[in-house]
């Protein structure tokens, strides 16, 4: 059983890897956030896989995302990058 449409199982092995089971999960972190997961993980994966994730919470096909979609998740997707990146530098310097 798939998690969400566009999702088949080696996406679901991925996701279980982070303890990822359950579509209401990936409602609740966002496909972006989830997506962010697996990157800290270090898991390898592709922007297709966020593009799924994302049109699949919306009962969309992947590829039925517009550029101004994917524009939007990428730049979502660098706020998740660049919050970590702070929190690391905090961290290393002693802030908290």
């Amino acid at each position: 059983m798939a998690l969400l449409p566009n999702l088949g199982p080696k996406s679901a092995a991925l996701l279980a890897a982070i303890g990822i089971t359950q579509a209401e999960q990936i409602a609740e972190l966002g496909a972006v956030g989830v997506y962010h997961r697996l990157e800290q993980a270090g898991m390898k994966v592709s922007l297709n896989l966020l593009w799924a994730m994302a049109a699949g919470l919306q009962q969309r096909h992947w590829t039925a995302l517009t550029a101004s979609e994917k524009a939007r998740l990428l730049m979502e997707l660098e706020e998740w990058r660049e919050w970590q990146r702070m929190s690391h530098a905090a961290a290393d310097s002693g802030d908290t």
